[in-house]
């Protein structure tokens, strides 16, 4: 499924360090939430390039997670923001909101059918 992620890539790298790999999730809902928010205050003050360059600040941690679909939502924001359509920027965030917290709730799944 494209929005719930895959660890393998993620364990390959950490070499099967369990704890790193939680980690790893954690911070990408954290700096995903963050992120997010941030975006959302950029898009109410018109500051669309700030908008552009958070959506591509998130996207490396959403590869390393293979998670396809919220890596394809963040690239239509990163891609839309200089039109500086607030609804539209608005309604896109809303959906790479779902989709990274359906995404954080299949990796801790993930996480613990594996540990």
């Amino acid at each position: 499924d494209r929005q719930q992620g895959d660890l393998s890539t993620l364990l390959r790298l950490a070499g099967d360090d369990m704890g790193f790999v939680e980690e790893m999730i954690i911070q990408f809902e954290e700096s995903t939430l963050k992120g997010l928010e941030e975006m959302e205050v950029a898009v109410d003050e018109g500051r669309f390039g700030m908008v552009r360059e958070l959506a591509h600040k998130l996207k490396p941690p959403g590869r390393h997670l293979g998670l396809s679909l919220l890596l394809e939502q963040l690239d239509e924001i990163e891609m839309k923001a200089p039109r500086g359509n607030k609804m539209l920027l608005r309604e896109l965030i809303g959906q790479a909101r779902k989709s990274s917290y359906e995404a954080g709730k299949s990796l801790r799944t993930q996480f613990r059918q594996i540990k």
